[in-house]
């Protein structure tokens, strides 16, 4: 019998000999805690791989060589392939070449980094020609030694929200060249309105005008010869009287309908000559006018936004003179610095003390909505607030140039 040291011994029996046969000490035992890790890693995989599989989200699992260890049925019929035909491949072999390179850069940079990846956005073209977008988050995951040992993906399908997001879009866009074609419209038809304007205003002045110039001066002739005859120089002084009168109106009219103030000075200058005429006819409401010198400059404000501004202030002071019972207004323009590239602002203000009103119960008017048109026709803001017994301010913000 050959002795080989043990812990213990087998009792055998062979040709009828009894035999002592010894364990060997240099036999691997088995592991019972890493039999059961395995046991649990193994049932954790038939578990993730069974979710994969009914789960209606596209999940894909990729090793450190970005190779898809594991995916979704979701994910392989995005690619239109099997689970089995997935697995293994890269992204260069499910995705044109341009999209798997830039899916491989977003890959490589979350294992390099560490740090997860939301709002990858891309669209894929399926098998019946139709454009799929993808929102896609990705993440690292750890190995038992700490250190990254591949990343997971979550694919989600926004195609509806993607087409609602781009019909949304397109009604935007079409809306906004309504709007841009109807403020062009809007500014041509108040183009069209003050050459009109001036049309009306230079066959006053050359026609009625020198008629009424004709006609003081031939009264004022015959004024001369009838000094003796009171009845008839009372007469014609009647006349005379009434001349002058229309005289007035016409100069007031030709002023309305083409301050040629504004067009010889420019606007400041055009503002001051109407803060003047204002005095004269409406002594009882106090009006103030603040213009920054920075506009006096004929040309430094461009002649469809000098138009636009006189108007509403004309405007304004009318509604002042109709409606507000007020005892005073107050006029300011202001020129805003711009921090861009882009054009100064002009920021009107017309502010009275009167009864004021409720905007939401009461209409704007033509007057008002005149207004509103005229700024949103030169590419700017208009702005009205009012409320009872707290008087009205109407404010606009608009380009310096057009």
């Amino acid at each position: 019998m050959i002795y080989i040291p043990d812990t213990g011994k087998i009792d055998t029996v062979e040709n009828n000999m009894k035999i002592e046969l010894f364990k060997n000490p240099f036999r691997r035992r088995e592991n019972p805690g890493r039999r059961s890790a395995d046991l649990n890693a193994e049932r954790l995989r038939a578990e993730r791989d069974a979710l994969l599989k009914e789960i209606p989200i596209a999940i894909f699992y990729l090793d450190t060589d970005l190779r898809y260890t594991s995916v979704s049925q979701a994910f392989a019929n995005s690619v239109g392939l099997t689970i089995s035909n997935v697995i293994g491949k890269t992204a260069f072999d499910l995705f044109p070449e341009n999209l798997a390179a830039e899916l491989q850069k977003k890959y490589r940079c979350v294992l390099q980094t560490g740090e997860s990846i939301d709002n990858l956005n891309f669209s894929v073209t399926n098998q019946n020609d139709q454009q799929i977008y993808f929102s896609t988050a990705l993440a690292p995951f750890y190995g038992n030694n700490g250190r990254i040992s591949g990343l997971v993906g979550v694919s989600s399908d926004i195609s509806k929200l993607t087409e609602a997001n781009l019909d949304i879009a397109k009604t935007s866009m079409d809306n906004h060249k309504l709007l841009t074609e109807n403020r062009l419209l809007t500014h041509r038809l108040y183009e069209t309105q003050e050459n009109e304007r001036r049309h009306i205003a230079r066959e006053l002045h050359d026609e009625l005008g020198q008629w009424l110039t004709a006609l003081r001066a031939e009264l004022q002739v015959v004024i001369g010869h009838v000094e003796q005859d009171s009845t008839v120089y009372d007469r014609v002084q009647s006349i005379k009287e009434i001349a002058n009168n229309m005289h007035t109106v016409v100069h007031d009219m030709l002023q309305e309908l083409r301050p040629v103030m504004l067009e010889k000075l420019g606007l400041a200058d055009s503002l001051c000559e109407l803060q003047s005429d204002w005095r004269k006819h409406h002594r009882h409401i106090n009006f103030e006018l603040m213009v920054s010198d920075d506009i006096g400059d004929p040309g430094a404000v461009d002649k469809t936004i000098s138009i636009t501004i006189y108007r509403m202030v004309q405007e304004s002071l009318n509604n002042v003179c109709k409606h507000a019972q007020a005892g005073k207004v107050v006029v300011q323009l202001s020129r805003e610095k711009s921090s861009s590239l882009l054009s100064d602002t002009l920021l009107l203000s017309v502010e009275d003390d009167g009864i004021g009103f409720d905007v939401d119960q009461k209409s704007a008017g033509f007057g008002l909505l005149g207004m509103r048109e005229r700024a949103i026709a030169a590419g700017g803001e208009f702005l009205l607030q009012s409320s009872p017994g707290t008087g009205v301010q109407i404010t606009a913000r608009l380009p310096l140039k057009l």
